[in-house]
């Protein structure tokens, strides 16, 4: 990905974003959420063109299903929980014995519980841009996630450095999204976990098409190539907010490859399910989940063939 060549915009981006941190730092931790619902609500009726795009997204998936929820309530929502999960990179104490003892909670097995079932050997970890995505890819290895996790480049790049330094504060490592593989080979050859957000359109060459709400949406391989070629389990991983202001992770059942299926049906098996449980958890809470994304703008060349005729 390249940065984006914009000095001004770039530096006024960076000046609105840590002027953001600073007003939130100041405020008691019990108001953080009312700040953020506010700003998603001034956020949603500014970004005119993400409203199409959360408007477009909620067609898609519930095809005006009775359970679809209202673009006007689901979009603040969710540019509401973009901002607050910003916000919670930047307000986690730099105390590491801190943040474990006061602000984690694990849900079922821990991952050290998870890779002892599997051999003591890395996992690959799915995860979703849903909840507070932040703190599990930041904290994460203050409860075991030895981890490297794929994430797409920032356009700006004084917003990426300074947020790729919060992002790897607790012992996180990054792989970018272009040229990442190699990355996450390496990583998993030297007993490291790797994490990746699943929940992405996948513009690249090979993007396989899974169901997602019912519609073929354009995914990445490479959470399936990986845990086929390792012989290693797919562990879809949440990170959701607490009552009482901790942060709670729970994780999906275990996705077993099966390395004698044959390869190109069990790649679509594995990422099917890893799709399938994301879109659980959104449909129990859709406005912690990233609907201002153009999660189906890559269409199957079939429906392209039919869009275009």
């Amino acid at each position: 990905m390249r940065t984006r060549e914009a000095p001004i915009r770039n530096a006024l981006e960076y000046g609105a974003a840590r002027m953001l941190v600073a007003v939130a730092a100041v405020l008691p931790r019990r108001w953080i959420p009312g700040f953020c619902a506010a700003l998603g609500r001034v956020g949603w009726w500014f970004l005119g063109g993400r409203r199409r795009v959360v408007r477009d997204n909620l067609r898609l998936a519930y095809r005006g299903a009775p359970e679809a929820p209202r673009a006007d309530v689901v979009g603040p929502a969710s540019v509401a929980n973009l901002v607050q999960s910003f916000l919670e990179l930047f307000l986690m104490p730099v105390d590491p014995d801190r943040v474990r003892a006061t602000l984690m909670q694990f849900r079922g097995p821990t991952p050290k519980e998870i890779e002892a079932r599997f051999d003591g050997a890395p996992c690959i970890w799915a995860a979703a841009h849903f909840g507070a995505w932040e703190v599990l890819g930041s904290a994460g290895p203050l409860l075991g996630f030895d981890v490297t996790t794929l994430v797409r480049p920032l356009d700006n790049p004084l917003l990426q450095e300074w947020v790729a330094r919060k992002r790897t504060q607790f012992g996180a490592q990054l792989a970018a999204s272009r040229g990442g593989l190699a990355d996450l080979v390496a990583a998993v050859e030297d007993g490291r976990q790797v994490a990746i957000l699943a929940d992405l359109n996948h513009r690249g060459r090979g993007a396989a098409f899974i169901d997602f709400f019912g519609v073929k949406a354009a995914t990445a391989r490479t959470i399936a190539v990986l845990a086929l070629k390792y012989d290693r389990p797919v562990i879809p991983v949440f990170c959701h907010r607490m009552p009482d202001g901790r942060f709670g992770f729970d994780t999906g059942t275990p996705i077993v490859p099966n390395r004698s299926a044959p390869y190109d049906a069990e790649v679509h098996r594995i990422l099917q399910e890893v799709a399938d449980t994301i879109e659980t958890r959104i449909r129990e809470c859709p406005g912690a989940w990233l609907w201002t994304h153009r999660r189906w703008k890559t269409r199957p060349p079939e429906s392209a063939a039919q869009e275009s005729a």
